[in-house]
């Protein structure tokens, strides 16, 4: 591939650092080739027929050794995630593809349909509640979309806005932020402090989890799981303050997920009408009756949104259920 792409087609070779070897080498792999863009019409079809193969051999051969009478049977380990989120295994479930038609190999059990139930925004709704921020809530409110909260805020277009949303999501300095918007760093400095000014309750909760990171403290979520952090010294760009912030926000959103997905299923099998099949992050798949389709939507949407009355949210939470499917549809 490397003589094909470098050697005959005569395009820029593309390196990349190797940490075993702790030089830079000649790669070929998908993070080199989307460097090279469209300078070949070959590249996107190289990059297309490596995911395709990879999905096939993941996603279909893989499952396929992992057949039982017909029917998988994944594993799943409810203390796989630090925030509670339940894993799965053998296959992932998180991790099947919602493109291709792969979903479509999964189906319910003869004379079952597949409901879909998600928590609707679920994270942001979490983050207005926990942190009482006025602009989250009327994003909430008005179902508006952060990045355009964030453009108005600080004056910037919507794309600009949702790559910024997204890496201070992750803590990213002013100095990354003067980049994203190609300023100074002293306009990206005033950047900063802007999207914090404009997200002010966001801002102080952060303060809080980073002060009990800063001491080695222990967090507690509104439903009570615990994380501790190692008293050592750190530095601003430390991971565990990211960690500490996304713990108080997806760790109950992950037990809410789960805690729906419990009660769903006792009340499916109580009343013989199907059975909770798996969660994936903030959605649960069930399987039910087609004619009780109707009953079992409305049961499922209370159930979903009472558990959010559980931990006292001001906020409640939104829940799109899906039509009834034949097969677990993309």
């Amino acid at each position: 591939m490397k003589e094909l792409l470098y050697e005959r087609c005569k395009l820029p070779p593309q390196s990349k650092y190797n940490p075993k070897t702790k030089k830079r080498q000649i790669s070929v792999d998908d993070e080199c080739l989307s460097k090279l863009g469209d300078l070949h019409p070959g590249i996107s079809a190289i990059r297309d027929y490596r995911e395709q193969v990879k999905i096939y051999g993941t996603y279909i051969e893989g499952t396929l050794g992992n057949l039982q009478g017909g029917r998988i049977y994944p594993s799943f380990n409810v203390a796989g995630t630090d925030t509670g989120r339940v894993a799965h295994s053998a296959p992932n479930m998180a991790n099947i593809p919602a493109i291709g038609g792969i979903r479509g190999m999964y189906v319910p059990e003869p004379g079952m349909v597949l409901l879909s139930a998600d928590y609707s925004g679920q994270e942001v709704c979490l983050e207005a509640n926990f942190t009482k921020d006025p602009n989250l809530k009327k994003i909430v409110a008005e179902g508006l979309s952060k990045h355009d909260i964030t453009a108005e805020g600080l004056q910037i277009d919507r794309k600009k806005a949702k790559t910024l949303n997204f890496a201070l999501q992750y803590w990213c300095t002013a100095g990354k932020v003067a980049k994203i918007l190609g300023v100074s760093k002293a306009e990206g400095e005033r950047a900063y402090q802007k999207y914090w000014d404009t997200y002010a309750g966001c801002r102080t909760l952060k303060q809080e989890t980073d002060a009990v990171v800063e001491q080695g403290g222990t967090l507690v979520t509104a439903f009570g799981r615990m994380r501790r952090f190692a008293r050592k010294k750190r530095n601003e760009f430390d991971a565990d303050y990211r960690k500490a912030y996304n713990f108080i926000i997806q760790s109950p959103g992950a037990d809410l997920t789960s805690m729906a997905a419990y009660l769903l299923n006792g009340w499916l099998k109580a009343n013989g009408l199907g059975r909770v099949l798996f969660t994936i992050h903030d959605e649960i798949l069930l399987q039910c009756p087609p004619e009780f389709v109707t009953l079992v939507t409305k049961k499922t949407r209370e159930v979903m949104v009472q558990c959010g009355e559980y931990i006292n949210l001001e906020i409640p939470l939104k829940v799109e259920i899906s039509e009834p499917m034949p097969r677990w549809e993309d």
